[in-house]
């Protein structure tokens, strides 16, 4: 037995090595995730979520409705129960969750399946992540203003997410309670909707690509405040407006694609069409300061390297310069979530050295 020993002494720490290894369980999550986005995308795509409104269905009448085999539509079923998508109802009967009922059915007023069928839209050029990596480039167009029409999916499809920060924010942050308001990057409408809920002496200029202002005004319209807006065909080399002539510009969620040269130019345009002592109200995902948690802010950065030339999450202090040099004070700050708010205003100077 004695002789023994040191074999079996071996054999023990050579196990050791593997059971007292760190669990690997997110790597392999991670790894995985590719295949949880293709379950949402086909589920939308087949109309599943549709087919579920009202009532729950079994996986041989779902089957049926959608034209798909029975043994795929009760795979595919049970992972969107797994993913918390749907829910069991019954034995063998599956239903909507609260969260898909609003956001996942076609012609629903949350409806987010645009937004997230244009997300997934840059499947491919994920795949290019190693060469972008290694080139520091990408080819990708989000970044430049003149195609924002051609992603009314990103910019314009996400109204039922985005009216919640600019509600709060337009309580949270000094705004004009009457006067011109101008939203620059207007995508959905949710900032000239969310100021003219909130006020209603102001009168709003939605500006943007026309393929993005026809979702404002469907928003405008269905919240009874079309009457109250003004919209405008983009031209963000030269914005079709006179000096000072507004009380508030708006440019949301528009620096992080366009790229630090172009959101320094577009907010000296915003301090130039503002009367003396209008603001500039900017909205945008941060990067993060050193030493704060960065997910998912991290791979939001990454995903602008992948599909913009030029993007990438700009700081507060990048934006706090941009609006000193334009001659504007900054003025307040909040975040929620993942997005952040700044406002300057035109009048007395600041320097940066004072901020």
């Amino acid at each position: 037995m004695a002789s023994q020993r040191p074999a079996a002494l071996a054999e023990a720490a050579a196990i050791r090595r593997y059971l007292d290894s760190p669990d690997p369980s997110n790597l392999l999550s991670v790894n995985f995730g590719f295949a949880k986005a293709r379950v949402l995308d086909t589920a939308l795509e087949l109309g599943v979520f549709t087919m579920l409104t009202g009532r729950s269905r079994n996986a041989a009448d779902l089957a049926e409705a959608l034209g798909c085999s029975h043994d795929g539509t009760e795979r595919l079923l049970d992972a969107l129960v797994e993913l918390g998508l749907l829910e069991e109802t019954a034995a063998g009967h599956y239903g909507l969750t609260p969260a898909s009922e609003t956001y996942l059915v076609r012609g629903g007023a949350g409806y987010l399946g645009r937004h997230l069928a244009e997300v997934m839209r840059q499947w491919e050029r994920w795949e290019s992540l190693v060469d972008v990596v290694r080139s520091g480039s990408s080819q990708g167009d989000l970044g430049d203003l003149c195609t924002r029409g051609h992603h009314p999916g990103m910019f314009a499809a996400n109204f039922p997410v985005a009216i919640r920060l600019a509600h709060q924010a337009t309580e949270q942050v000094q705004v004009p309670a009457e006067g011109q308001v101008l939203d620059l990057t207007a995508g959905s409408g949710e900032w000239g909707i969310a100021l003219a809920l909130r006020h209603p002496g102001v009168t709003v200029t939605a500006h943007d690509d026309p393929a993005l202002l026809s979702a404002a005004r469907a928003r405008a319209e269905e919240l009874g405040l079309a009457d109250r807006f003004t919209f405008v065909a983009a031209d963000f080399a030269a914005p079709p407006f006179p000096d000072a002539h507004f009380d508030l510009v708006v440019l949301a969620h528009a620096g992080r694609f366009i790229g630090r040269e172009t959101a320094a130019r577009l907010v000296h345009e915003c301090a130039r069409m503002l009367r003396p002592g209008g603001r500039v109200l900017i909205a945008d995902v941060l990067k993060g300061s050193s030493g704060e948690p960065t997910p998912p802010r991290s791979m939001l950065d990454l995903s602008l390297l992948v599909n913009t030339p030029r993007g990438g999450l700009l700081t507060r202090s990048e934006y706090l310069a941009y609006l000193v040099d334009a001659g504007l004070r900054p003025d307040a700050e909040m975040t929620s979530g993942l997005v952040s708010v700044l406002t300057g205003v035109k009048g007395a100077q600041t320097t940066c050295d004072e901020l």
